[in-house]
Protein backbone atom coordinates (compact mmCIF):
# COMPACT_ATOMS: atom_id res chain seq x y z
CA UNK A 1 0.00 0.00 0.00
CA UNK A 2 1.45 3.40 -0.84
CA UNK A 3 1.93 6.39 1.39
CA UNK A 4 0.10 9.58 0.02
CA UNK A 5 1.22 12.70 1.72
CA UNK A 6 -0.53 15.83 1.38
CA UNK A 7 2.11 18.72 0.34
CA UNK A 8 -0.15 21.10 1.73
CA UNK A 9 -0.50 19.84 5.13
CA UNK A 10 1.69 20.68 8.17
CA UNK A 11 3.17 17.37 8.86
CA UNK A 12 6.40 16.42 10.83
CA UNK A 13 6.90 13.56 8.32
CA UNK A 14 8.33 13.52 4.36
CA UNK A 15 7.52 10.95 1.58
CA UNK A 16 11.11 9.73 2.03
CA UNK A 17 11.23 9.65 5.48
CA UNK A 18 8.55 6.35 5.12
CA UNK A 19 9.70 2.98 5.35
CA UNK A 20 7.61 -0.10 4.36
CA UNK A 21 8.05 -3.11 6.96
CA UNK A 22 4.74 -4.80 6.03
CA UNK A 23 1.14 -3.14 5.96
CA UNK A 24 -0.35 -4.75 8.90
CA UNK A 25 0.44 -7.26 11.24
CA UNK A 26 -1.32 -10.64 12.28
CA UNK A 27 -3.81 -8.35 14.63
CA UNK A 28 -4.43 -5.54 12.06
CA UNK A 29 -2.53 -3.12 13.46
CA UNK A 30 -0.63 -0.66 10.64
CA UNK A 31 2.91 -1.44 11.28
CA UNK A 32 4.76 1.23 8.80
CA UNK A 33 7.43 3.16 10.27
CA UNK A 34 7.24 6.22 9.54
CA UNK A 35 11.24 8.60 10.32
CA UNK A 36 10.53 11.46 12.15
CA UNK A 37 11.47 14.98 9.88
CA UNK A 38 13.27 16.56 12.54
CA UNK A 39 15.25 13.11 14.08
CA UNK A 40 16.10 11.56 10.96
CA UNK A 41 16.64 8.13 13.05
CA UNK A 42 13.77 8.16 14.86
CA UNK A 43 10.64 6.75 14.28
CA UNK A 44 7.24 8.69 15.21
CA UNK A 45 5.71 6.93 18.22
CA UNK A 46 3.67 9.53 19.94
CA UNK A 47 1.09 12.35 19.20
CA UNK A 48 1.19 15.40 20.81
CA UNK A 49 -2.32 16.46 21.42
CA UNK A 50 -1.01 20.22 22.15
CA UNK A 51 0.34 20.59 19.16
CA UNK A 52 -1.54 18.44 17.06
CA UNK A 53 1.50 16.30 15.12
CA UNK A 54 2.72 13.14 15.58
CA UNK A 55 6.26 12.87 17.59
CA UNK A 56 9.37 11.00 18.39
CA UNK A 57 10.96 10.00 20.97
CA UNK A 58 13.30 12.93 20.99
CA UNK A 59 10.74 15.68 20.14
CA UNK A 60 9.70 14.80 24.11
CA UNK A 61 12.63 15.83 25.73
CA UNK A 62 13.32 18.77 23.54
CA UNK A 63 10.34 20.75 21.68
CA UNK A 64 7.52 18.70 23.66
CA UNK A 65 8.36 18.10 27.13
CA UNK A 66 5.95 16.47 29.68
CA UNK A 67 3.92 18.89 31.64
CA UNK A 68 3.90 21.44 29.12
CA UNK A 69 2.98 19.30 26.19
CA UNK A 70 0.41 16.53 26.56
CA UNK A 71 0.80 13.27 24.18
CA UNK A 72 0.47 9.99 24.42
CA UNK A 73 1.26 7.00 22.11
CA UNK A 74 0.74 6.57 18.61
CA UNK A 75 -1.24 3.01 19.22
CA UNK A 76 -3.33 4.59 21.82
CA UNK A 77 -4.53 8.44 20.19
CA UNK A 78 -4.13 7.12 16.34
CA UNK A 79 -7.19 5.86 16.01
CA UNK A 80 -9.05 8.59 18.37
CA UNK A 81 -7.18 11.78 16.50
CA UNK A 82 -8.68 9.63 12.78
CA UNK A 83 -11.61 9.61 14.31
CA UNK A 84 -11.91 13.24 14.93
CA UNK A 85 -10.12 14.13 11.73
CA UNK A 86 -13.20 11.80 9.73
CA UNK A 87 -15.75 13.31 12.21
CA UNK A 88 -14.79 16.79 10.65
CA UNK A 89 -15.01 15.51 7.54
CA UNK A 90 -17.94 13.85 7.68
CA UNK A 91 -19.31 17.57 9.19
CA UNK A 92 -17.90 19.35 6.52
CA UNK A 93 -19.69 17.06 3.65
CA UNK A 94 -22.55 17.05 5.15
CA UNK A 95 -22.78 21.05 5.71
CA UNK A 96 -21.63 20.73 1.88
CA UNK A 97 -24.70 18.67 0.95
CA UNK A 98 -26.82 20.91 3.30
CA UNK A 99 -25.31 24.18 1.11
CA UNK A 100 -26.62 22.08 -2.57
CA UNK A 101 -30.12 21.21 -0.88
CA UNK A 102 -30.17 25.14 0.27
CA UNK A 103 -28.91 26.04 -3.29
CA UNK A 104 -31.54 23.88 -4.85
CA UNK A 105 -34.05 25.78 -2.09
CA UNK A 106 -33.40 28.68 -3.13
CA UNK A 107 -33.30 28.29 -6.85
CA UNK A 108 -36.59 27.34 -6.82
CA UNK A 109 -37.73 30.49 -4.54
CA UNK A 110 -36.14 33.00 -6.92
CA UNK A 111 -38.20 31.15 -10.10
CA UNK A 112 -41.24 31.10 -7.95
CA UNK A 113 -40.35 34.88 -6.74
CA UNK A 114 -40.52 35.56 -10.36
CA UNK A 115 -43.38 33.87 -11.24
CA UNK A 116 -45.62 35.60 -8.23
CA UNK A 117 -43.74 39.08 -9.48
CA UNK A 118 -45.13 38.68 -13.25
CA UNK A 119 -48.27 37.42 -11.64
CA UNK A 120 -48.89 40.81 -9.43
CA UNK A 121 -47.88 42.63 -12.63
CA UNK A 122 -50.36 41.26 -14.59
CA UNK A 123 -52.77 41.75 -12.26
CA UNK A 124 -52.06 45.13 -11.33
CA UNK A 125 -52.49 46.11 -15.17
CA UNK A 126 -55.35 43.86 -15.28
CA UNK A 127 -57.03 45.90 -12.17
CA UNK A 128 -55.89 49.24 -13.87
CA UNK A 129 -57.79 48.02 -16.94
CA UNK A 130 -60.85 47.13 -14.45
CA UNK A 131 -61.08 50.58 -12.97
CA UNK A 132 -60.20 52.24 -16.12
CA UNK A 133 -63.18 50.63 -18.04
CA UNK A 134 -65.69 51.59 -14.96
CA UNK A 135 -64.51 55.05 -14.86
CA UNK A 136 -65.50 55.04 -18.51
CA UNK A 137 -68.61 53.83 -17.90
CA UNK A 138 -69.39 56.34 -15.60
CA UNK A 139 -68.24 59.18 -16.92
CA UNK A 140 -70.63 58.15 -20.32
CA UNK A 141 -73.75 57.76 -17.66
CA UNK A 142 -72.81 60.73 -16.10
CA UNK A 143 -71.98 62.86 -19.12
CA UNK A 144 -75.74 61.12 -20.77
CA UNK A 145 -77.40 62.62 -17.46
CA UNK A 146 -76.15 66.41 -17.94
CA UNK A 147 -77.22 66.20 -21.42
CA UNK A 148 -80.75 65.26 -20.11
CA UNK A 149 -81.09 67.60 -17.47
CA UNK A 150 -79.54 70.32 -19.78
CA UNK A 151 -82.15 69.51 -22.74
CA UNK A 152 -84.89 69.32 -20.02
CA UNK A 153 -84.13 73.28 -18.73
CA UNK A 154 -83.73 74.12 -21.88
CA UNK A 155 -87.00 72.85 -23.22
CA UNK A 156 -88.58 74.35 -20.01
CA UNK A 157 -87.15 77.81 -20.37
CA UNK A 158 -87.81 77.78 -25.08
CA UNK A 159 -91.72 76.95 -23.37
CA UNK A 160 -91.71 80.00 -21.14
CA UNK A 161 -89.67 82.43 -24.05
CA UNK A 162 -92.39 81.18 -26.35
CA UNK A 163 -95.43 82.06 -23.87
CA UNK A 164 -94.00 85.11 -23.18
CA UNK A 165 -93.89 86.22 -26.54
CA UNK A 166 -97.08 85.25 -27.23
CA UNK A 167 -98.53 86.87 -24.35
CA UNK A 168 -96.50 90.21 -25.50
CA UNK A 169 -97.74 89.75 -28.74
CA UNK A 170 -101.45 89.97 -27.84
CA UNK A 171 -101.27 92.41 -25.09
CA UNK A 172 -99.50 94.82 -27.61
CA UNK A 173 -102.23 95.24 -30.27
CA UNK A 174 -104.57 96.32 -27.93
CA UNK A 175 -102.07 98.40 -25.84
CA UNK A 176 -101.60 100.73 -29.22
CA UNK A 177 -104.61 101.07 -29.95
CA UNK A 178 -105.29 102.67 -26.75
CA UNK A 179 -102.07 104.66 -26.97
CA UNK A 180 -104.12 106.48 -30.67
CA UNK A 181 -107.42 106.26 -28.87
CA UNK A 182 -106.30 108.39 -25.41
CA UNK A 183 -104.14 110.37 -27.92
CA UNK A 184 -106.91 111.65 -31.04
CA UNK A 185 -109.94 110.99 -29.23
CA UNK A 186 -112.56 112.88 -26.77
CA UNK A 187 -113.68 111.61 -23.57
CA UNK A 188 -116.82 110.38 -24.97
CA UNK A 189 -115.32 108.18 -27.44
CA UNK A 190 -113.09 107.06 -25.16
CA UNK A 191 -116.05 105.80 -23.00
CA UNK A 192 -117.57 104.24 -26.00
CA UNK A 193 -114.31 101.95 -26.39
CA UNK A 194 -114.09 101.30 -22.04
CA UNK A 195 -115.95 98.41 -22.44
CA UNK A 196 -114.51 96.33 -24.98
CA UNK A 197 -110.82 97.64 -23.69
CA UNK A 198 -111.84 96.46 -20.52
CA UNK A 199 -112.91 93.18 -21.29
CA UNK A 200 -109.76 92.60 -23.56
CA UNK A 201 -107.50 93.71 -20.67
CA UNK A 202 -109.36 91.77 -17.96
CA UNK A 203 -108.27 88.44 -20.30
CA UNK A 204 -104.87 89.48 -21.26
CA UNK A 205 -104.56 89.86 -17.57
CA UNK A 206 -105.37 86.21 -17.25
CA UNK A 207 -103.53 85.10 -19.97
CA UNK A 208 -100.27 86.93 -19.18
CA UNK A 209 -98.00 84.91 -16.40
CA UNK A 210 -96.61 86.31 -13.48
CA UNK A 211 -93.11 86.55 -13.28
CA UNK A 212 -92.71 89.29 -10.35
CA UNK A 213 -89.32 90.69 -12.05
CA UNK A 214 -87.95 87.81 -11.52
CA UNK A 215 -86.24 85.34 -14.01
CA UNK A 216 -86.61 81.73 -13.50
CA UNK A 217 -83.55 80.19 -11.75
CA UNK A 218 -81.94 76.58 -13.01
CA UNK A 219 -79.03 75.02 -11.16
CA UNK A 220 -76.66 72.84 -13.07
CA UNK A 221 -73.14 71.53 -12.15
CA UNK A 222 -71.05 68.41 -11.52
CA UNK A 223 -70.46 67.68 -8.10
CA UNK A 224 -67.14 65.23 -6.99
CA UNK A 225 -65.10 64.70 -3.78
CA UNK A 226 -61.96 64.47 -5.04
CA UNK A 227 -60.42 63.15 -1.36
CA UNK A 228 -62.85 60.29 -1.41
CA UNK A 229 -61.79 59.08 -5.19
CA UNK A 230 -58.51 59.27 -3.79
CA UNK A 231 -59.34 57.69 -0.37
CA UNK A 232 -61.87 55.21 -2.12
CA UNK A 233 -59.23 53.92 -4.69
CA UNK A 234 -56.58 53.25 -2.18
CA UNK A 235 -58.82 51.64 0.07
CA UNK A 236 -60.10 49.41 -3.17
CA UNK A 237 -57.86 49.07 -5.90
CA UNK A 238 -55.56 46.45 -3.91
CA UNK A 239 -52.07 46.41 -1.95
CA UNK A 240 -49.09 44.14 -2.41
CA UNK A 241 -49.04 41.65 0.42
CA UNK A 242 -45.55 40.60 0.99
CA UNK A 243 -44.02 38.01 3.47
CA UNK A 244 -41.44 38.81 6.13
CA UNK A 245 -37.67 38.31 5.11
CA UNK A 246 -36.23 34.93 5.83
CA UNK A 247 -32.94 35.17 7.77
CA UNK A 248 -29.67 34.61 5.95
CA UNK A 249 -27.91 31.47 5.98
CA UNK A 250 -25.74 30.98 9.22
CA UNK A 251 -22.23 30.45 8.67
CA UNK A 252 -21.70 29.30 11.99
CA UNK A 253 -22.29 25.45 13.18
CA UNK A 254 -21.70 23.28 15.54
CA UNK A 255 -19.52 19.95 14.45
CA UNK A 256 -21.01 16.23 14.99
CA UNK A 257 -20.44 14.67 18.25
CA UNK A 258 -18.01 12.00 17.88
CA UNK A 259 -18.66 8.53 17.90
Amino acid sequence: MSAVILNNCSSSTDINDVVHIKDLDSNGNDLRLIFCSNHKNETLKYFCSTCNIPICVTCTTIDHRPGTHEYAPLNDAGSHQVAKLQNMVENTRQRLNDLRNSQKIVDRSYTSLQTQYNKAQHDINETYSFYRQLIDERKHELIKELDNAFNEKQTNLTNQMQKIDDAAERANLPLEFSDRLFKNSSTTEILIFKKQLENKFNSLGQAIPETNGQSPIFELEFVSNFQAIQTGVRNTFGYVRSSPEPASLNTHYKPRPQK
